[in-house]
């Protein structure tokens, strides 16, 4: 399905810190993900009205490192784009780019919305929908009814 509508990823810019480089002289494996995750807290609370949008956790992460950020990156670009909605999930792609815009690594992320009461997946409503709608790439991928990213039985599978 193509969605026609201004859709744009959200970028946003942070700095490298002293901690995130290792004994190589490239920043450790495990920063590029707090680099997803913190611009993924940002994207929910800028973009999505924070309180407004329901609880989503984490499903599963996966992380493509393209080339390492050395000592002289001072700073990271993330940008964020939905590539796929399901009935009760979505799923994040996230570039990490250098300064110079030079693509290091790519993080998908399957976000499962969750009732905060019951901490059951619940389903995406048209609001939650629309609410995405600008982050979604034209190329998306829309899941058939029952079939979603939730796991056996309905879990999540994991937090956030």
């Amino acid at each position: 399905m193509s969605v026609e509508n201004d859709t744009r990823p959200y970028s946003v810019t942070m700095p490298t810190r002293w901690s995130d480089f290792d004994q190589y002289g490239h920043v450790n494996n495990t920063k590029y993900l707090d680099y997803a995750q913190d611009a993924r807290f940002r994207w929910g609370l800028e973009e999505l009205g924070g309180q407004q949008f329901p609880m989503s956790v984490v499903r599963t992460m996966s992380v493509d490192f393209l080339r390492p950020l050395r000592p002289d990156t001072t700073h990271v670009i993330v940008d964020t784009e939905i590539i796929r909605l399901g009935r009760t999930s979505y799923t994040l792609n996230q570039t990490i780019r250098d300064q110079r815009g030079d693509i290091a690594a790519e993080v998908k992320t399957v976000m499962v919305v969750v009732d905060s009461a019951t901490q059951r997946p619940s389903e995406l409503t048209a609001a939650n929908r629309k609410m995405l709608a600008p982050y979604v790439i034209d190329e998306l991928i829309e899941v058939a009814e029952g079939d979603d990213n939730t796991g056996e039985n309905g879990s999540t599978g994991g937090s956030d």
